[in-house]
């Protein structure tokens, strides 16, 4: 789940054993996802659109495009801040090919990035511009059983 932080930044929740994802997921079905792109900007939100920002004030949404299914949006007004555990994140997307943060997705405060892509068995690049990873301390088994893998750029 995407929470709202400090009025700027839409951030994606700490997991911790990946419930409060479950929002984002129920919504959106995990295997039903072939692309997750994240942007500084929810103005082109479109189709089926969650709220999934903490204090549901819309500042931070995930949707699907109208005319790209399998296409998921995760998008904050200036970015999405994601918070210090991430951990199985984007895990068991069986159908995931690709995710782009496009810088918009801030990792400055994250500490654990473990088991993040795990089992994503489709998921053949990732575009990891602006992905900070300078305070993470646990990254193990962050891309495990991702067997399609051919591409990680800008990490």
């Amino acid at each position: 789940m995407i929470m709202y932080d400090t009025g700027v930044r839409g951030t994606w929740g700490d997991n911790n054993g990946m419930e409060k994802q479950k929002l984002l997921f129920d919504r959106f079905e995990r295997d039903s996802i072939v692309k997750i792109v994240f942007t500084d900007s929810i103005k082109d939100a479109e189709g089926e659109i969650v709220d999934i920002s903490e204090e549901q004030n819309e500042e931070a949404l995930a949707w699907i495009g109208v005319d790209e299914p399998g296409l998921l949006y995760i998008g904050g007004k200036g970015g999405v801040k994601a918070n210090s555990n991430c951990s199985g994140l984007f895990a068991y997307c069986g159908n995931l090919r690709s995710v782009d943060f496009n810088n918009a997705f801030d990792t400055s405060d994250v500490t654990e990035m473990r088991y993040m892509f795990y089992h994503d068995e489709n998921l053949r690049s990732i575009d990891m511009e602006g992905i900070d990873t300078s305070n993470v301390t646990i990254m193990d088994r962050m891309f495990a059983f991702c067997n399609s893998l051919e591409t990680i750029k800008n990490m």
